[in-house]
Order: structure tokens, then sequence, then C-alpha cells
């Protein structure tokens, strides 16, 4: 809507239909783009207010309704988009999974970009930490040439499995109260765990994990799940044959996450 010009205040409101569905192809000279004037933009068609043109370019990439198998698609984002099925039938629906999962209401989270922890894992014996900043081809074994700067969605990601896995966090997100390990500490805020010490960024504090943090993780992941449960007991379906994690952020995901 918005890079064709057309008011998009009414997607805001219910039942939040868009003002167009179908494709467009348009002269770039007529959106101020500057490449051949003559050549044409194509526009995908919106499927609903907030299942997008991007979602309809998952379709034709992935072509779930080409495969006997049973696939869910799910692309990942501050709206979640999920595609459901295969040949015999598609259905397509968006979840609110919320801003975390692009480093956004999380402590020390920033968008990816040069400086965010991307990868990080916990040693379970030790509860010690290295981890991986964009625009480093090294992990953080030399502080002085590694430094974060913040912690993005993948990296937050890798967190919340890696403190599940080593016993800092219990199944229920709390963290371990038993646990004894200098960087589990209790602040006035709560809880947090030190995944980066001040010598080792470049904002000269510490970066921490807060239970806030777990806490948006697990809405976001819940809502996720929350839409794919929903969808395949539309469909009747009780197993599926393949996920696919789709987008920038998906293919960033580590599987076993």
């Amino acid at each position: 809507h918005i890079f064709l010009s057309i008011d998009p205040c009414h997607l805001g409101l219910s039942p939040f239909t868009p003002a167009m569905h179908h494709s467009l192809d348009i002269k770039a000279r007529d959106l101020g783009l500057k490449i051949s004037p003559g050549a044409y933009i194509h526009v995908l068609p919106i499927e609903a207010g907030f299942v997008g043109a991007d979602n309809v370019g998952v379709l034709i990439a992935e072509e779930p309704y080409q495969q006997s198998d049973m696939v869910l698609i799910i692309d990942i984002g501050t709206n979640g988009e999920l595609i459901l099925g295969n040949r015999q039938k598609i259905i397509s629906s968006s979840c609110a999974t919320g801003p975390a999962f692009e480093g956004a209401q999380i402590k020390y989270g920033m968008c990816a970009a040069p400086g965010a922890i991307e990868k990080l894992e916990i040693n379970p014996n030790t509860k010690e930490v290295r981890f991986k900043v964009i625009g480093q081809t090294d992990w953080n074994v030399d502080s002085d040439t590694v430094k974060a700067k913040g912690i993005c969605g993948s990296g937050i990601v890798d967190a919340v499995a890696e403190m599940l896995k080593a016993g800092i966090l219990q199944q229920s997100g709390r963290f371990n109260s038993d646990l004894e390990t200098p960087r589990l500490r209790v602040t006035e805020k709560g809880p947090e765990f030190v995944v980066a010490w001040a010598n080792e960024t470049s904002v000269g504090q510490d970066i921490t994990v807060c239970q806030g943090d777990v806490r948006a993780i697990q809405l976001a992941k819940g809502a996720m799940y929350a839409g794919a449960k929903l969808m395949m007991h539309r469909l009747g379906v009780d197993r599926l044959d393949k996920v696919i994690l789709a987008g920038a952020f998906g293919s960033y995901i580590e599987k076993n996450r």
C-alpha cells in the first residue's frame, strides 16, 4: 500500500481489509524507480490484511501445491505468516508474534546489523559463553577484536535454547535459582544471565538476557505454535512431513533450536 501510495489506514482497523487484492504491472517511471523507465514492475497480489504479498512469494518459491507431502511453512517476523497443505488443499494464516524475533522488546536487542550477537553457545558444565557477532568471522576467543553491541533475533533464540539445555532455565522459562555461576545474578528488576562481559562489548557494559526477554520469546513461539496447531486442526492433520522456515530471519535460525 505504501509503495503504491495507497492509504494504509484501513489496514489497522477491523476487518483489516486491503484496498486491493490483485497483482499489478506498473512502469518503473511511474513509481520513481531509477531503472529503465520503460521496465515493468510486477506487484504480487495480497491474500488478506495480514497475509501479504511476501506470503504469495513463498508459495511461488516453495510450490507446496505441487507436493504430496504435508508441508508447514512459517515466515517469521513481527507478523508471522503460516502456510499449511499440499496439492490437495492449502490454507494460510497469520499470528501476532510480536517484534522479539527481530530484536525488539529485548533488553539488549537490536536489528541484525554489525556488532549484533547472531550465534551463541553455552558450555553446559562451566556455563561459559562463546558468541559470534555480525561483521566478524571469528567467535569471541579474542575480546580485543570481537566486540558485541547487542543481540539480534537469531542470537536471542540461540541464547534461550542454550540456557535451557545448560540448566540455566527451567522448563517453565524461569531462571534456575539453585544454580551458582557468576553469570547468573539477581538485580532490582529480577534475575538475568550475562552473555557478554563489559570488556567483550563495544557499549561498555554487560550484555544480559533477563526474565522479560525469555517471556517475549515464549510468547512469540507460543503464537506461532498456536497458529500452526489451529491450522492442522482445520485440515484434520496430526503430523507434518516437512517444516520450512522462510524469510531472511528463518534462514539464520539453527535447525536444532
